[in-house]
């Protein structure tokens, strides 16, 4: 790669990850296609090998680009070395393990209406640990957004909220919301490091940290591991885009704006929900998801008007 090719090539990186609205909605849509595809392989691949085959593998994809870093960083990931490992635990370990335990057994609603609470449940956690208080924009926001979210989710119809009833899975999907609502709160503990370096140290120790586990499971599992097409598929593109992709943008976003501003961009998640079910399930679009459309992004506006809980700028060498 000459010079000049690599300097065309870094502005356009450096100016994306200074657009945090952009890296945020980017994460959800990444996640959201996250939620369909888990469903989608719920019952041919074994939950916990999917969540250790997909971060194995985002790993290995990751680590010959993170380890110059992670060389030159060790010191401060050493120094910090609780808190990267919390958050390898909550982010990486238990997270989408819970989740896609969850989606053997909770429906489709259920699972986007819980996903939908992200906001609330983290802005509890961040009062509960770190004292952040809301601010009356930041309030309002994610209270218009979760009745976005609820319109979609209900087709417009009160009545299906009301009917609402959790399954067996929702417990799983309740402790995955609440572990990876820890990370985006804890997530202002991590090591000033690069972060390449970062994301490559959590990745690589969650996935460790899950041998165990899957381990465990092969012992129990009622479903074969087949290593067929569709196995490599879905674990090639949850490695690639709801892990690193993902995790890079969310990780930025987080640290320019705070946990508390980020927090209403999971509402996004039924937004792009809805959009897939159309491209993929032949669904239609009806009015209510307009209006739900319209309360989510006026609230995530709302809320950009507070302050930033915990948010970290990073300067140019945190991009290079």
């Amino acid at each position: 790669m000459t010079a000049p090719f690599a300097a065309r090539l870094g502005a356009p990186v450096r100016f994306l990850a200074n657009q945090p609205y952009i890296l945020l909605a980017l994460t959800m849509f990444f996640w959201a296609s996250n939620m369909v595809v888990g469903r989608g392989v719920a019952g041919q691949i074994p939950p916990i090998f999917l969540a250790q085959a997909r971060w194995l593998l985002a790993g290995l994809i990751i680590l010959p680009f993170g380890w110059h870093h992670i060389r030159r960083d060790f010191k401060a990931l050493r120094q910090r070395w609780k808190a990267v490992l919390i958050l390898a635990i909550l982010g990486i370990t238990v997270y989408n393990t819970l989740l896609y335990v969850g989606l053997r057994s909770t429906t489709a609603v259920n699972a986007n209406v819980l996903s939908s609470m992200f906001p609330l449940t983290i802005a509890a956690l961040g009062f509960l640990l770190y004292r952040d208080r809301l601010t009356l924009a930041q309030f309002l926001g994610i209270a218009a957004a979760c009745v976005g979210a609820a319109v979609i989710l209900s087709g417009g119809q009160l009545q299906r909220l009301l009917e609402f009833r959790f399954t067996p899975g929702d417990l799983w999907v309740i402790g995955a919301q609440i572990c990876y609502a820890g990370y985006t709160v804890v997530l202002r503990e991590r090591p000033a490091v690069h972060p390449i370096a970062f994301l490559t140290a959590t990745i690589n120790i969650g996935a460790v940290l899950l041998i165990p586990f899957t381990l465990a499971e092969a012992a129990v599992s009622d479903i074969p591991v087949s290593l067929d097409g569709t196995t490599l598929l879905t674990v090639a593109y949850l490695a690639l885009f709801p892990s690193i992709g993902a995790y890079i943008c969310f990780n930025r976003g987080v640290g320019l704006v705070g946990s508390n501003r980020a927090s209403p961009f999971f509402h996004l998640m039924p937004v792009f929900g809805s959009l897939m079910a159309v491209g993929f399930l032949g669904e239609t679009i009806g009015l209510h998801h307009a209006i739900g459309w319209l309360l989510i992004v006026g609230g995530i506006a709302a809320a950009q008007m507070g302050r930033r809980d915990g948010a970290v700028r990073f300067n140019k060498a945190g991009t290079d």
